[in-house]
């Protein structure tokens, strides 16, 4: 406090001349100045500190970021490491800082205040504080803070505190080993009449021939009392020494986890403080992180990035560009940092997407998170196409239905693309699907009833043809039988066939269409009316 300050409130104590009724007001004004005054020194600095978390820039003070002495940042700036700022002065640590002014905020005023439903918020704010190892925020996110630490004074063996409501363990030690001046048996009333309320005493002067006969003196039943008492002694101070022995096991114990805290604390700071750092232009948006950052999850897009192999050259502002949509990445980049992958479970379309940039990246941690259940499993027609998957379960089931997994009967390069050894595999199985591939197209069929090698058709109630993708890009389309009496076709002589021999006749790797039975028009099949597949599967 400056002593201009100080003169102007000695003034406002000293002032006789201040009116009676005037006084509470100058109090509340002190107060009020005091307060204010407290607040400028604690909250202003003229060497503020400036943080770079993945790219935010933040502004504090020193007092502010080591105000909980076992922090990331009282560690960081305790000055046991060599830190080198940023070419514009900032510290950059590689985290995500879309939340850190929470984190902020709190070491500032100790006060956490969040939007309200907001769990999603909380799990992540948990996730960083937990990172920056602030045990009274991870309290208040519900979280697990560390044991509890003894201060370092605390870490000194003391007997008095061992030893409490004890007799002194030494002196105790020093009588039962017979190294005292002077050892006293007290007679009990158990004892024998004349020696009853007497003391036997033996001095270090005395001459053996004294002591034995004073000992001779002491009855049997004195002497059984003594032993009784030091053998309660002998407990008593074992009791004591095994008490010592877990204190002192437990501050080892505790000195090893101190020092485990440290050496996490101080691998944290080797992984996320850099001297420099990269800025990604994701499709307009900027982000900040390291190459060991980007590199970490194994042989991805990154790695290959930045391998050398390739010149990659930063735009004028020093960023990188990658076209594509920026809007998720956030949450890749979090994963490099963290491994963890939090965002909303129910966001159904977040999660989509997320698995698509996942693909694009090649984040194999990702791919194996959000990979979508495989309703056909070891398909390779369906290979990467999860969501047709999910549409062929669509097109049968309802909405409350859970998804069915489907088990192949027949595949054609591994079994064979004869008529005999499809019968032989899907006759009598139930309903199935078929799955075609010509080229990039991949339609097929679905029939309610079993494959039979009768030479009729099926009742064609229920059954459809339908394409999953063709090169002229139609989305994924049923086209139901419109005469029950030419459903699925169960020739012996022709492999999955549809529409009497008419619609899809399929025999020996070839393939051909003509409309009949079925709305599907020929064309959405192959251009042609007829082609030699690539792959056939049934699945039942």
């Amino acid at each position: 406090m400056s002593l201009e300050m100080e003169f102007i409130i000695q003034g406002m104590n000293n002032n006789n001349n201040t009116p009676v009724s005037q006084e509470p007001n100058i109090v509340h004004q002190k107060k009020a100045f005091e307060n204010n005054l407290h607040k400028v020194q604690a909250f202003h600095s003229s060497e503020p500190i400036q943080l770079n978390i993945g790219g935010k820039k933040f502004s504090t003070t020193l007092d502010t970021l080591t105000k909980y002495k076992d922090s990331f940042f009282s560690v960081m700036f305790e000055g046991n490491f060599a830190l080198k700022p940023c070419k514009d002065g900032s510290f950059f640590i590689d985290r995500d800082g879309t939340h850190f002014h929470y984190i902020l905020n709190y070491l500032r005023t100790g006060e956490l205040i969040l939007p309200q439903n907001k769990s999603h918020l909380i799990e992540m704010l948990l996730l960083e504080a937990e990172f920056y190892q602030i045990e009274e925020l991870i309290v208040k996110l519900g979280g697990k803070a560390a044991s509890s630490k003894q201060a370092p004074s605390e870490l000194l063996f003391d007997s008095t505190i061992l030893l409490q409501d004890k007799p002194s363990l030494s002196t105790q030690l020093h009588e039962w080993a017979g190294c005292q001046s002077k050892a006293v048996v007290s007679t009990q009333s158990t004892g024998s009449k004349s020696n009853k309320g007497k003391k036997v005493e033996t001095s270090a002067s005395s001459t053996p021939s004294k002591v034995s006969t004073q000992l001779e003196k002491a009855s049997k039943a004195d002497w059984e009392a003594a032993i009784e008492e030091a053998d309660m002694k002998t407990k008593e101070a074992l009791k004591a020494l095994q008490c010592a022995k877990d204190k002192i096991d437990g501050l080892n114990d505790q000195l090893i986890q101190e020092r485990e805290t440290f050496e996490n604390l101080k691998s944290k700071l080797c992984t996320t403080h850099y001297p420099s750092q990269v800025i990604l232009n994701i499709g307009g948006k900027k982000f900040s992180t390291s190459i060991d950052t980007l590199k970490k999850d194994g042989n991805n897009f990154f790695g290959a990035m930045f391998s050398g192999l390739h010149e990659v050259t930063p735009d004028k502002e020093g960023a990188y560009f990658i076209d594509r949509d920026g809007e998720h990445f956030r949450h890749i980049l979090n994963f490099l940092r963290t491994g963890e992958l939090i965002f909303p479970e129910g966001d159904k379309v977040l999660r989509k997407e997320l698995f698509k940039e996942a693909e694009f990246y090649q984040i194999e941690g990702i791919i194996e998170l959000l990979k979508p259940p495989s309703f056909f499993p070891d398909s390779s027609i369906l290979e990467g196409k999860h969501e047709f998957g999910e549409v062929l379960n669509r097109w049968i089931s309802s909405s409350s239905s859970t998804p069915k997994v489907w088990r192949l009967l027949y595949k054609g390069t591994r079994d064979g693309f004869t008529s005999a050894v499809f019968h032989q595999r899907c006759d009598n199985q139930g309903a199935t699907y078929t799955l075609f591939k010509l080229g990039t197209n991949i339609f097929g069929g679905y029939n309610p009833y079993s494959w039979n090698s009768s030479n009729t058709s099926s009742n064609g109630s229920g059954s459809f043809l339908f394409v999953l993708s063709n090169s002229q890009g139609t989305a994924p389309t049923q086209y139901f039988n419109q005469n029950a009496a030419y459903g699925p076709y169960n020739y012996a002589s022709n492999g999955p066939s549809f529409g009497a021999g008419y619609d899809l006749t399929f025999s020996n790797k070839n393939i051909s269409f003509s409309q009949g039975y079925y709305s599907a028009p020929s064309s959405v099949f192959c251009s042609s009316s007829s082609g030699t597949i690539n792959e056939v599967e049934v699945w039942v």
